[in-house]
């Protein structure tokens, strides 16, 4: 658990050279990278994300699932009473067309 601690917790460094050889300084700057890294890693150790293999398949037929809180549940039971309305994609609209008059604009 310590490296990803520690890159939880990472700051940049930065190299320089110097006459004795390459000096690393540490800076008060985050390393985001290396925290985002460490926090994907630290995810999947703990299992929150789910993989494509534990994903369940989606429903089968005409099987609708709803995710609610459990304050909106006594809105939701009088939802499910009202009947479904149905959407006709097929159902051709009246339009007319208007010709476009040459105004000047001011």
């Amino acid at each position: 658990m310590q490296p990803i601690v520690d890159a939880l917790e990472a700051k940049r460094t930065v190299a320089m050279k110097g006459q004795d050889g390459e000096i690393h300084l540490e800076t008060e700057y985050p390393d985001h990278r290396i925290r985002l890294e460490g926090f994907d890693r630290a995810e999947r150790l703990y299992g929150v994300t789910l993989t494509k293999e534990e994903m369940p398949p989606p429903p089968k037929g005409n099987l609708t699932v709803v995710i609610l809180r459990a304050s909106d549940l006594e809105e939701a039971r009088a939802r499910q009473e009202q009947k479904a309305v149905e959407v006709n994609p097929k159902k051709t609209l009246e339009v007319s067309i208007v010709k476009k008059a040459n105004i000047p604009s001011i």
